[in-house]
């Protein structure tokens, strides 16, 4: 009975990240559902919510400003900021930048839900402060709205290594599985999660979202389930700066677990029949990969009884090489060291550990609702 839970436990972790994907990717092979695409002229809003951003800003009004989309204004959410970031929009003279001023920080999901619903543009598009668009950026964007039954458009992250450690080439490997996943997720139907660095919505489709809940999970999550579909176009690629140290990707991993955690309590009663794909997507791509630590620490354990059968034998020396690997991994990391075996046992662990400490904090009431630039 113990080896039946045992392998129960490794079948979780194995169909959360090797069947999942492969599920997804038979299904859009053979019965894909693709968009219709092409040029509309919509209203639009850039949303930017920024905090202590002085140092980006300007560049950032400048790029949005460049697009060669007809009809956008530029929504500036300064969001408590102690420096210069509002003294530097409002030295802007152009008419398409509204500036919404606000004394406190606290967070992006409030800045989205007070002043979203104050816009009179078809579609919003929500944006970092720090990263850089190619002219025709928006307007590649809004081109897949064309299609009505699109409600949300997730777009490419390419990330710019500053170095050549184990976290860069985790968190460059892991963007590439998230990719495939948002590929594949979008041709059979709908993605519940997008990259808050850029993404759009349908204006009328936007709803109201608690503050310690990533805003980039409730506003596709509120599409996908009013029954529109949440694409995913790679023809449009946003540059990102990697994360170089282990501390750093640690505390935003954390942080990010946390209000996922807090999400998943909130909308455990959409993994219901009737959302349909939204509720397989909800199911598979947060609660069993935030909660995948659970059967990985159980499977552990329980192999440790069942050592006196040769195959369980084997299945416990391959679970202890792989948690070896990545005890080295972290330990060539913090030397600064980077070798090509060890990074991505070294990542996977980190990840699942993150959602464990995500899951603690939840327990403990910590939340999430802001934070601050690592600059």
């Amino acid at each position: 009975m113990l080896g039946f839970f045992l392998l129960i436990c490794i079948g979780f972790v194995v169909y959360t990240y090797v069947g999942h994907p492969l599920f997804l990717y038979l299904w859009s092979h053979f019965f894909p559902r693709l968009w219709n695409a092409g040029p509309v002229t919509p209203s639009v809003a850039v949303f930017v919510s920024a905090f202590n951003e002085e140092r980006v800003i300007a560049q950032r009004l400048e790029n949005i400003l460049a697009q060669d989309y007809p009809n956008f204004t530029v929504v500036i959410a300064n969001d408590g900021s102690i420096d210069r970031t509002a003294q530097i929009v409002s030295e802007f003279q152009d008419a398409r930048i509204r500036l919404f001023d606000f004394p406190l920080n606290r967070g992006k999901a409030a800045m989205e839900n007070e002043i979203i619903p104050q816009l009179d543009a078809d579609i919003v598009v929500l944006s970092d402060a720090t990263c850089k668009w190619s002219p025709d950026t928006l307007r590649r964007i809004i081109a897949n709205f064309k299609d009505p039954q699109v409600g949300g458009v997730a777009v490419d992250l390419a990330f710019l290594k500053t170095g050549h450690g184990s976290i860069e080439q985790g968190q460059g490997a892991y963007w590439k599985y998230e990719r495939f996943l948002r590929i594949h997720g979008a041709r059979v139907w709908t993605n519940i999660v997008v990259s808050g660095t850029t993404y759009a919505i349908r204006r009328r489709l936007f709803k109201p979202i608690a503050l310690d809940i990533p805003e980039d999970l409730a506003n596709p999550l509120n599409v996908a389930l009013a029954g529109y579909r949440v694409i995913f176009d790679p023809s449009v690629c946003i540059k990102e700066t990697s994360t170089t140290c282990h501390t750093d990707e640690y505390r935003m991993r954390t942080r990010i677990a946390t209000r996922n955690v807090t999400a998943l309590f909130t909308y455990w009663r959409y993994i219901h029949p009737r959302y349909g794909f939204a509720a397989y997507q909800l199911l598979l791509h947060k609660f069993l990969r935030v909660f995948c630590w659970v059967p990985m620490i159980l499977a552990f354990f329980m192999n440790f009884f069942l050592l006196d059968k040769s195959f369980f034998a084997l299945l416990f020396a391959a679970q202890s090489g792989f948690y070896a690997a990545a005890l080295g991994g972290f330990f060539l990391e913090k030397r600064g060291r980077k070798v090509l075996f060890f990074f991505a046992p070294y990542y996977f662990v980190l990840l699942n550990w993150a959602c464990m400490i995500g899951f603690l904090n939840y327990c403990r009431g910590i939340r999430k609702p802001t934070w601050a630039t690592q600059r």
